[in-house]
């Protein structure tokens, strides 16, 4: 397994650790130095996703826990390093956008495409009715 596979086990992800799997980076090598970076040293499309993610969160098309922080004199801001969404508000939300592959994707199990829900044809029913006839044959040998 990949060092970034590991990052599928979280249920809840900041907006940072968000923003760089979907461009195909991991988190734990970038995102403690990426937004000191000048934009031009950033990984490629990372400051468009953290830009939708942040404004859809704004917006309320994207849940997440927002955390405010404040220095000394009072000053506040939103910190997008520990805001964090849920992994399946995340995958709901990059659907609804197109994107339906990557990171957040992860490749289904090999199988026929009828039993894969991902599939344009895919019908709960009949993939019952297979799982069912695959386990009376399994119990008959």
């Amino acid at each position: 397994m990949d060092a970034l596979d590991y990052w599928r086990l979280c249920d809840e992800v900041t907006v940072i650790q968000a923003a760089l799997p979907i461009v195909d980076e991991d988190p734990a090598d970038l995102q403690e130095d990426v937004e000191s970076r000048v934009p031009q040293n950033r990984p490629r499309g990372y400051d468009a996703a953290k830009t939708a993610l942040v404004h859809a969160i704004i917006g309320g098309r994207l849940p997440g826990r927002i955390v405010e922080s404040h220095d000394d004199f009072g000053n506040g801001w939103t910190d997008w390093a520990r805001t964090t969404v849920a992994v399946d508000d995340l995958r709901s939300w990059l659907k609804v956008r197109g994107i339906k592959t990557g990171f957040f994707f992860p490749a289904q199990e090999m199988g026929p495409d009828y039993l894969s829900p991902l599939a344009p044809n895919y019908s709960p029913k009949l993939a019952a009715a297979v799982g069912h006839g695959r386990q009376f044959l399994q119990r008959q040998t």
